[in-house]
């Protein structure tokens, strides 16, 4: 059975040593200090308002999700990853229901992310999912913007 749940923080380790074999599968090397600061504190983040989401399956972390609250209208979805063996099961998607459904919850108006094109299955998820792109971003680093309105005015 897989559920999609706010993190612990005994998911800490799993999910950053999940999120760097990631990176490292797709050729990125992971940034603790920088780019992903933010999974270095999953599961214990003392930032009001951030939010850590865990897909489980079996009993163990096999996916993730941070939101960072941006401004009083935004929130920033990152680290939406999941393990190699979890993949092509709906859990993406899952989680990013999940996400965005936390971040309406909470108010807030808009939800984006930073993402890299070569992460092809997630722009198609993202793109099927209505989210909107934005603007290229300029190296180095994510080059793609996507966001979502979560308002209904």
């Amino acid at each position: 059975m897989t559920t999609i749940r706010r993190a612990r923080p005994e998911d800490g380790k799993p999910i950053r040593r999940m999120v760097f074999d990631v990176l490292c599968e797709y050729g990125v090397p992971a940034d603790p200090d920088d780019s992903d600061a933010d999974v270095m504190a999953f599961g214990e983040s003392k930032v009001p308002g951030v939010v850590h989401l865990v897909a489980e399956a079996g009993g163990k972390p096999v996916g993730s999700a941070i939101l960072t609250p941006y401004d009083a209208r935004r929130i920033k979805l990152s680290k939406l990853f999941l393990g190699p063996g979890s993949r092509r099961r709906g859990l993406g998607r899952a989680l990013l229901a999940a996400a965005v459904a936390e971040a309406r919850a909470a108010g807030y108006a808009e939800i984006f992310l930073t993402t890299r094109g070569l992460y092809r299955e997630a722009v198609g998820l993202y793109e099927a999912n209505d989210w909107l792109r934005g603007p290229d971003q300029p190296p180095p680093g994510p080059d793609r913007l996507y966001f979502l309105r979560l308002d209904t005015r």
